[in-house]
């Protein structure tokens, strides 16, 4: 029961955003013209940059602009394109509203029917392949629009503790406090990770940024090799090498095939992956130890609740909060449609979080990896349809080769467990045999 209510929740949440989202598209308020009239002056100056021989991915974007503003948006040359609205609303229309259907026709069969257990599998599968792209999708559009990767995170870390604190308040007023304050280092990692997150949409393409996360194992392995007790942490062997060889050649071969690859970029993709990896690892290190007894949902919270804190002064900092009210922004930041986006990412990035352990309890190990590699495979296509990402031949090969190394490493890391685990078997009966061997011997 509680699984079901918790996915009619998220679909309810989601279909009703795309559709509130839909009421206003196209709409003729003063927010919505002032915002087209915005949009419009950015295609013209784009159109006038290529004309006078600087490429779109050339733009100027002061995402950052503490000091000379000018001097600022003179050195910072990312790309600005941006997904046209109503495609986004016409993907999340399909997306979640086809999901939420097959849901409702699934509850609607009789329970002795052969077919429910293979149908819950795929439609887990399916929720959570959906909200997995639509997350990308979302906020690549979110800071297209707004320019302001940190207001964003302070957005969705907001929303996400109403969804999660308001259900879960006495989980969280009975948590050990003990505990509570062992966990305050963790919401400083998890806002650094959502911020450098929303910074790099900001200055690399969709394809980019997937390419990117493919080489996540080249920061994992050393990190939990060497954090990580030995039986339990990430094993090597020749296939495991020859993986992550796969994938940095495919990351070269496609920044080579588009020509062109933004520095800053590339530092805030690193930097969020080993924010990411130091966040997981710390963690599942203080789950299993020093706040065992925290529920998920209290953890949530405290993630959120805390860690809007930092990323609220990041915003301040950088002159996003008062560019936020300026007014070239201001329509923007009104704009119900993109309010309404803002709202779905938020929720959307709570359902990733569940119905991932969900469907690795329904599925194997192996079928979670061809998940999350189909995933990929679908960003890469929002990429290029809806932000124009750029795609050459040798793009396209390096792109298999990421995502096909990014399969073989997941592969090899498993038959690896496995094979552990046998021997760790046969050495626990082996252990259990001698004692009655000795005794028979006597």
């Amino acid at each position: 029961m509680n699984e079901r209510r918790n996915v009619i929740f998220l679909l309810a949440f989601a279909v009703g955003a795309v559709l509130t989202d839909g009421l206003f598209l196209g709409g003729a308020s003063e927010a919505g013209e002032e915002q087209l009239h915005l949009e419009s002056s950015e295609v013209a100056a784009e159109f006038s940059a290529v004309a006078g021989g600087v490429g779109v991915w050339d733009h100027a974007l002061p995402i950052i602009t503490a000091g000379d503003k000018k001097a600022v948006a003179n050195t910072q040359r990312v790309s600005r394109q941006s997904a046209n609205m109503f495609q986004i609303f016409l993907l999340c229309v399909f997306m979640y509203s086809g999901i939420a259907l097959m849901w409702g026709v699934f509850w609607l069969m009789p329970k002795q029917n052969a077919a429910k257990a293979h149908g819950k599998v795929f439609l887990l599968c399916m929720t959570w392949a959906s909200m997995s792209v639509g997350m990308q999708v979302l906020n690549k559009t979110l800071v297209s629009k707004l320019q302001a990767p940190a207001l964003i995170s302070v957005g969705q870390m907001w929303i996400a503790v109403v969804l999660v604190g308001i259900p879960s308040y006495k989980e969280l007023l009975d948590a050990p406090r003990s505990q509570l304050l062992i966990w305050l280092i963790v919401p400083l990692f998890f806002a650094a990770m959502l911020c450098t997150s929303c910074y790099t949409y900001q200055y690399m393409s969709l394809s980019f940024y997937t390419v990117i996360r493919n080489m996540t194992p080249l920061v994992v392995l050393p990190a939990e090799r060497a954090l990580m007790p030995a039986d339990t942490g990430p094993k090597l062997s020749p296939m495991v090498i020859v993986s992550m060889v796969v994938m940095l050649g495919g990351t070269l071969m496609y920044g080579g095939g588009i020509g062109h690859v933004s520095v800053i970029g590339i530092i805030f993709a690193v930097t969020n992956m080993i924010l990411a990896v130091s966040d997981r690892l710390i963690q599942r290190r203080l789950l299993t130890t020093d706040c065992s007894g925290l529920a998920s949902s209290v953890c949530t919270v405290m993630n959120n609740a805390l860690g809007s804190i930092p990323a609220l002064l990041l915003a301040g900092a950088t002159h996003q909060i008062a560019d936020m009210v300026s007014p070239e922004n201001r329509a923007s930041w009104t704009d119900p449609r993109i309010l309404t986006l803002l709202a779905l990412s938020g929720a959307i990035g709570i359902g990733i979080c569940y119905l991932g352990f969900e469907c690795q309890r329904a599925i194997t190990a192996t079928s979670f990896f061809v998940l999350q590699n189909f995933s990929k495979v679908v960003v890469v296509v929002c990429g290029v349809t809806f932000f124009g990402d750029p795609i050459t031949p040798p793009a396209v090969a390096g792109l298999a080769l990421s995502i096909g190394g990014s399969f073989s490493y997941g592969r090899a890391q498993m038959s690896l467990q496995q094979e552990a685990a046998v021997i760790r078997k046969l050495d626990q009966r082996q252990q259990s045999f001698e004692p009655q061997a000795r005794k028979a011997a006597v």
